[in-house]
């Protein structure tokens, strides 16, 4: 038996279910030659090989896939987005990090937008904020040290109340509309023609 090298899953994922069917993306067959390769359509690779189709119009750009866009891990969460995310901890290194990590955080929510806007995307972004709650005495503690860690670094749109901290600076995206941001990042959105990418679906390497 061959050992798969990607993942594989047993059921269809529930969002792409929900999408009307896809155009086919051609295998990858014989020798093809490429400036660049990028291997998987993950968030990754579908950002790797637009960004170089930008920076590199002239150069040819294989993006291959073992699956279907989205069917890996990628397309498997719940939908939500953020420009920011908040310290993992109290301490001045948790906020350290988190800053560094919300620049790169934030020019991404910035391009993320700006293919939304460009390609009249349909993905029913809303800005939902999300809260961030304790069940126990000790997750409380946690949650209240978090909030103060993210007062004493002048961070606004939380509010603490009863144990649980409060953020806004979250988007949600609905579940029938968030594979098709994904799927129009692939598709839709022109990335065979506006970027020069030739895309090659169910093509797992052995």
């Amino acid at each position: 038996m061959t050992r798969l090298t990607y993942p594989h899953y047993d059921d269809r994922c529930g969002f792409n279910a929900l999408l009307p069917p896809r155009s086919p993306r051609p295998c990858a067959e014989g020798d093809i030659a490429a400036d660049y390769a990028v291997i998987g359509a993950g968030y990754t690779g579908l950002a790797a090989a637009r960004r170089l189709g930008q920076l590199q119009p002239d150069a040819r750009i294989v993006l291959i896939e073992a699956t279907e866009v989205g069917e890996g891990s990628s397309g498997r969460n719940s939908g939500f987005a953020s420009p920011r995310d908040l310290p993992a901890g109290a301490a001045a290194s948790d906020r350290a990090r988190a800053e560094t990590l919300n620049r790169f955080t934030e020019e991404g929510w910035a391009w993320l937008m700006e293919q939304v806007e460009a390609h009249k995307i349909d993905c029913a972004l809303q800005a939902s904020g999300r809260i961030k709650a304790a069940a126990t005495a000790l997750g409380a503690e946690q949650v209240h040290a978090l909030h103060k860690a993210v007062q004493a670094a002048g961070h606004g749109g939380q509010a603490f109340l009863h144990g649980g901290l409060g953020d806004v600076h979250h988007h949600h995206v609905d579940a029938r509309y968030g594979a098709s941001l994904r799927d129009a990042v692939a598709h839709g959105a022109g990335a065979d023609d506006a970027y020069g990418l030739d895309c090659h679906f169910l093509s797992p390497f052995r």
